[in-house]
């Protein structure tokens, strides 16, 4: 549910609309747009202190190759006792500042991703992308996670291959050449493994879109067809463990294969490193320090291909979320007394649906007052929800206004008010939850009071059914919970879009799953509501709904035209299907305005 001061009276169309064109997106932003904006420039901040203790941490890490060259060249040579604590002491001093400042950086890290969760996942759940917060977390994993420390470590190994060329350029060249294979093997193994990961995935989206539908089968009750699914999906399933497979085993390949060059490169270091010794060009310190210093420089590259494989999926998770559409949410710029009437004012409405050539409807303009109940009619898909969806916000239209009050309820930051809408979508859904809970839409403790849920329970006509649960209003429902009938799902579904008694209220088809008592009593409740001065609209095509409303919005063919069912020949368009009978009478109001007609008796 949706609340937000959207007025909504069906008139007459808007006097003027040569102004009202434009694409109402001025401050609009996706998820990652404004809230990612902040965390990545605040990111950019934390690069300097990163970097600077990765450098700090690694400067510090040459501490146990320089402790081992002193032990090996000072103290078995003069055998003091005092130089060799001193050296302890002052490489464990190095070694606890070392710890402590990677301490340190995985906090930051860690905080870092929390910080892209907690600020980008509210706009990827109001959007209901599992996608996008399932890309989330893999991309807060990396962040917080050991990747990344090891990647902010990769740019300094060349300190530790620099040292060793200190030591001996035969030592320098061996790790130089160590690290530069390791590089190779990460790429080929790469290269290999790619085509594995790609054959996998759509194997993979198939076989969940597959589970789904047998899930929805078995829920709809269809066993033939959720058996057949289950064993197609076994098939699809198969392919994919196969190819994931392949990648598996060519990716432990590489990672032997990857340790067995590593502990080769030791051995042969060790090997040079003590022929060198014994002909007196380094010290037996010397070899050992080689050993430490060695492996410190090639355990980044070791990693090499697991590293470069999370950079990469972090990357494409990022891209595939800043591309998030935008998300409306509540915005206080816009708000309306509550003496005030409410007028909602359309004005030219576009919606052309993503790879459509022609749009879905255009020039939709209408105007709606307090007290009215609007009917939206027309064939399947003319954009009857579309249009609905519209109104609460669910999307942007591609050109026009909604004009609520007399302010532009799309400009200023580009969302709506949430406090005075009742939205109900065409297929409500029951969240995991106490029936209070779903009522209320799960709105802060304190938002509504029981009496609230109460009444608007009773306005559904669901309090009587809701209270011979076992649990009454606290008892849970949903998946995981109490499996009520479609019925009362539907009525507690509406009870969510009445709560609060807001003053617009759309509704798509809000009579499904009811029958004729609940839907009399539905009618009944809008009345009440629309007495109080409430805008009712209504996507409807039983014209036993359609008779009670006031004007009728028909849609069709991408146009629009007002129906006042007081007139006969209206009446007589509402009594057939609204098809090509209405197409033939509907207005093209993407010609321009057509002129305000004469309302005829008072208002209800």
């Amino acid at each position: 549910m949706t609340r937000s001061p959207l007025p909504e009276t069906l008139d007459a169309p808007a006097a003027s609309a040569t102004t009202d064109s434009g694409r109402a997106s001025n401050g609009t932003s996706g998820p990652t747009q404004g809230a990612a904006d902040a965390v990545m420039r605040a990111s950019r901040r934390c690069l300097p202190h990163l970097a600077g203790f990765s450098l700090a941490i690694n400067i510090l890490a040459l501490a146990l190759p320089l402790f081992v060259l002193q032990v090996f060249d000072r103290v078995l040579t003069s055998h003091s006792m005092a130089t060799l604590w001193a050296l302890a002491a002052g490489c464990v001093g190095a070694l606890a500042v070392m710890a402590a400042l990677d301490l340190v950086r995985g906090r930051i890290l860690a905080r870092a991703g929390q910080g892209l969760e907690r600020d980008l996942a509210p706009g990827i759940v109001a959007l209901g992308r599992t996608d996008g917060l399932a890309d989330l977390a893999r991309l807060r994993a990396f962040v917080a996670g050991p990747a990344m420390a090891a990647l902010m470590d990769l740019p300094w190994t060349p300190l530790f291959i620099a040292v060793a060329f200190v030591v001996h350029p035969a030592v320098g060249w061996i790790a130089l050449g160590g690290a530069l294979t390791l590089l190779v093997l990460a790429w080929v193994a790469e290269v290999h493994g790619r085509g594995y990961e790609i054959a996998a995935g759509p194997a993979e989206a198939e076989a969940r879109h597959l589970a789904e539908a047998a899930a929805a089968c078995r829920r709809a009750g269809a066993l033939n067809p959720a058996a057949g699914l289950a064993g197609k999906w076994g098939q699809v399933q198969d392919r994919a463990w196969r190819a994931r497979l392949n990648g598996a085993d060519r990716g432990g390949a590489y990672a032997v294969f990857a340790k067995f060059t590593r502990l080769g490169l030791q051995v042969l270091v060790i090997s040079v490193a003590a022929v060198l010794a014994v002909g007196g060009e380094i010290t037996a310190g010397g070899m050992i320090a080689a050993l430490v210093l060695l492996g410190r420089a090639l355990a980044p590259y070791e990693r090499a291909q697991e590293l470069w494989r999370g950079a990469i999926a972090a990357r494409v998770s990022l891209a595939r979320l800043t591309k998030l559409p935008p998300v409306a949410t509540p915005s206080r710029d816009l708000v309306l007394a509550p003496e005030e009437e409410i007028v909602l004012d359309v004005r030219n409405l576009v919606c052309m649906p993503d790879g459509a050539v022609e749009p879905l409807f255009a020039g939709v303009r209408f105007k709606a007052r307090g007290g009215d109940m609007i009917g939206v009619t027309g064939p399947s898909g003319a954009g009857k929800s579309v249009l609905l969806g519209l109104l609460a916000g669910r999307a942007m239209p591609d050109r026009g206004r909604v004009m609520i009050a007399g302010q532009d309820a799309l400009t200023g930051d580009g969302r709506r008010l949430d406090m005075e809408m009742g939205y109900l979508a065409q297929s409500p859904v029951l969240l995991p939850g106490t029936v209070v809970e779903n009522i209320t839409g799960f709105a802060a403790d304190g938002e509504y009071d029981l009496s609230q849920v109460a009444e608007a329970a009773r306005l559904a006509g669901a309090d009587r059914d809701i209270r011979g649960l076992i649990h009454g209003y606290d008892t849970r429902i949903g998946p995981g919970g109490l499996d009520v009938p479609a019925g009362l799902a539907q009525r507690i579904a509406i009870a969510r879009a009445l709560i609060g008694r807001p003053r617009l209220i759309l509704l798509d088809e809000p009579y499904t799953h009811l029958d004729n008592a609940g839907v009399e009593a539905l009618i009944a409740a809008l009345d009440d509501l629309r007495r109080d001065g409430a805008v009712v609209v209504i996507v409807a095509q039983r014209p036993s709904v359609l008779v009670h409303c006031s004007r009728v919005l028909v849609v069709d063919g991408g146009r629009a035209r007002i129906i006042d069912r007081r007139r006969k020949a209206d009446l007589r368009v509402l009594s057939n299907p609204p098809t090509e009978a209405a197409s033939a009478e509907v207005a093209e109001f993407k010609a321009g305005p057509a002129k305000p007609r004469k309302k005829s008796g008072a208002r209800k």
